[in-house]
């Protein structure tokens, strides 16, 4: 086997080695998966350990303080019963409406998920699979919602 050759081979294991590590630490990250709201309460979160939920803001939940800059607001993933009720204090997206698709990222106090962070799905991307009529169920794909 001539030098050449041996250098294309040690150069495409290490590439396949580094792709392959890539893969592994992005597959672990926990900015790539949700659970829904009834997860949450079957795995017991609690004590501050931070999560991502992901669900459907329920119509009419919302509720604005704007001294305090808090938002007060129910989430329901689709196909479920169980409602989380969450409060998020900071900036809140223009696309946050009722029924906006969110994952909101935090920790539970009591009864209550605290969000750091709130995701809002942008409409335009499932407008027309809603249209075909709930063929589509929620899936998890590297933390998206995809209906």
């Amino acid at each position: 086997m001539n030098p050449k050759r041996k250098k294309i081979i040690a150069a495409a294991i290490v590439a396949i080695a580094l792709l392959s590590l890539l893969v592994i630490v992005l597959q672990g990250s926990p900015a790539n998966y949700w659970i829904t709201p009834a997860e949450l309460k079957a795995l017991g979160v609690n004590g501050g350990r931070q999560a991502r939920v992901a669900g459907q803001v329920v119509s009419n939940s919302m509720d604005w303080d704007r001294e305090n800059k808090q938002m007060v607001f129910k989430i329901r993933a689709h196909g479920e019963r169980e409602v989380l009720p969450v409060v998020y204090q900071g900036f809140v997206p223009d696309s946050f409406v009722n029924q906006s698709e969110i994952i909101a990222e935090g920790s539970m106090n009591g009864k209550n998920f605290v969000a750091q962070n709130l995701l809002v799905r942008c409409p335009n991307n499932y407008l027309a699979e809603k249209a075909v009529g709930g063929l589509f169920k929620t899936l998890r794909i590297e933390g998206s919602l995809y209906q």
